[in-house]
């Protein structure tokens, strides 16, 4: 299964998790976004911009501050539309910035955007590209993103992509993934999707829904866990044991990154933010890079210290599952970073 040349690889993660170093670094943007999806984690194109969002000297402040500790990695997650007109200078900005200090740099994009200037112009960057892909049909995606043409568009994009060398092959790797949400209505799809990025040297990311943001308490996107483990028996040969990525382990981000939203306030992972969801809110408050890293609550997430049902499970014992924050069911909070159930457990 080919890697992606942004993320993180398993040496990098295996020495900072001995030695404690803050390898990844995910900062948003500001939530504007020409889609509006009924899964999305933050409600994004929803949101009124507050007079608080980063400037650029502040996100070349962070990037410095970030490179300056050791950090490797940043991702732009898809919190807003990276290559929205309102956010394609910040992002430029960014990408930039990021490979002058070194650093490799994932961007999530709906894709659709992608023109041949602005290709040619994140290839420079030297950027990977991770591509919102729920289904092939149109009738599908376009009513999932509700935006008609959506399909159409990201297919003219995806072409030009392509031309432009992000699909190359690179020793295993690749500088581009697709981002597949599970949902009721593309389960029968999975699998040819999964074969088409193994045959495309397309990094697939495929996962369950974030309950947070505009999906929060809704079920209509939930799908039984008989069904996804059906789906990653026959892909990996393997049940699904964490609800995170489909054919690797479950997500360990927590115990080697930060997130930063685009205020600038600073949580473990994007699963801590929601103050509405039901699960968990872990602020860790606007400071420093360094100063949240080396709070006592982000030496015990690297350490793994939690209680309750997650303490005893065997998928966590092996390190199968590092317990999602976005996924869990009961209240977890600053107080007790206690995963009492997982997904699946709903």
């Amino acid at each position: 299964m080919p890697k992606l040349v942004g993320a993180p690889t398993e040496n990098e993660i295996c020495s900072v998790v001995t030695n404690g170093k803050l390898l990844t670094l995910w900062v948003e943007i500001p939530p504007h976004c020409h889609l509006n999806c009924g899964f999305c984690f933050n409600n994004g194109g929803n949101q009124v911009i507050g007079p608080n969002a980063l400037t650029k000297l502040d996100y070349s402040n962070i990037l410095q501050e970030f490179a300056n500790m050791g950090g490797k990695t940043l991702a732009i997650p898809g919190n807003g539309e990276p290559l929205y007109k309102k956010n394609l200078r910040v992002t430029l900005h960014i990408l930039d910035y990021a490979k002058e200090l070194g650093i490799r740099t994932t961007l999530f994009t709906t894709g659709d955007l992608v023109d041949v200037k602005i290709a040619s112009r994140l290839y420079e960057t030297g950027v990977s590209l991770m591509v919102k892909f729920n289904s092939f049909h149109a009738s599908v995606q376009d009513q999932l993103v509700g935006n008609s043409r959506y399909t159409e568009r990201r297919k003219k994009a995806l072409k030009i992509i392509s031309d432009i060398g992000f699909m190359q092959r690179l020793n295993g790797f690749t500088r581009i993934g697709f981002v597949t949400s599970i949902l009721p209505e593309n389960t029968v799809e999975i699998p040819q999707i999964w074969q088409y990025c193994l045959e495309n040297n397309i990094a697939p990311d495929i996962d369950l829904i974030l309950p947070l943001g505009r999906s929060d308490g809704n079920s209509e996107f939930l799908v039984a866990a008989d069904t996804v483990n059906q789906i990653s028996s026959s892909l990996t040969g393997n049940n699904m044991c964490s609800p995170t990525y489909l054919g690797e382990k479950g997500c360990q981000r927590p115990q080697y990154g930060l997130y930063m939203d685009y205020t600038g306030s600073i949580y473990p992972c994007l699963g801590c933010k929601d103050k509405s969801h039901s699960g968990s809110y872990i602020p860790l408050g606007e400071k420093s890079l360094s100063t949240a890293w080396n709070l006592p609550l982000m030496q015990k997430i690297r350490s793994r210290e939690y209680s309750g049902t997650c303490a005893e499970c065997a998928n966590f014992k092996n390190g199968d599952c590092s317990s999602c924050f976005g996924r869990c069911c009961i209240g977890c909070t600053e107080e007790t970073v206690t995963m009492e159930k997982c997904m699946f457990f709903r």
